[in-house]
């Protein structure tokens, strides 16, 4: 316990407890395409208990073998164990209440998320972080793709492009990166 105190006297500008957001998706476009995946993860910097959530969803339409062969995400997976978005999304919303959201590409995921809460009545007002813009202020880099920069820093990134490893990347990402900067956002 010690060394989390240590490190949020190091480092009193990063919140103690954050949400990591992450969700997969059938394509690009939050007005035409939907979530199949939502990762989320409560990082509690005060100690080791770090909570998680995750969920696949049932879209109504079909995932396109292009997501399938990034994601691995199939669509007999969903067909089989996906929830409904609905449910789900009143359950995230209770999950993240007013922490601060951290999502690596925030505008992506949380037009996505966004849209999700408006099927139950819900528009977040929590501070929105990205770690991907961070990580561009914090370090030159070649390539900012999440695997990568995880990888530069010799983080493992096997099994990136799942919703909830996307979510530990991005949370590490999101830690590194506002120590170099010496601020949360």
């Amino acid at each position: 316990m010690q060394e989390y105190e240590n490190f949020l006297l190091e480092y009193p500008f990063i919140p103690r407890r954050f949400i990591v957001i992450d969700v997969e998706t059938t394509g690009l476009n939050a007005d035409f395409d939907e979530i199949i995946e939502i990762g989320a993860i409560l990082f509690d910097l005060s100690g080791e208990n770090h909570v998680t959530y995750n969920s696949l969803i049932k879209p109504s339409i079909p995932i396109p073998t292009r997501i399938t062969n990034l994601t691995g995400i199939t669509q007999k997976m969903v067909d089989a164990e996906g929830a409904d978005l609905r449910d789900e999304m009143a359950f995230l919303k209770d999950f993240i209440g007013d922490l601060p959201i951290v999502a690596y590409n925030a505008e992506f995921d949380m037009r996505f998320i966004k849209k999700g809460f408006s099927l139950i009545g819900h528009r977040p007002k929590n501070k929105i972080i990205c770690a991907f813009e961070m990580a561009k202020k914090a370090w030159d880099l070649s390539s900012y793709k999440l695997a990568d920069v995880a990888d530069r820093f010799y983080i493992n990134s096997s099994g990136a492009h799942r919703a909830l490893k996307d979510c530990e990347l991005a949370g590490l990402v999101y830690v590194g990166a506002a120590r170099v900067l010496g601020k949360a956002s």
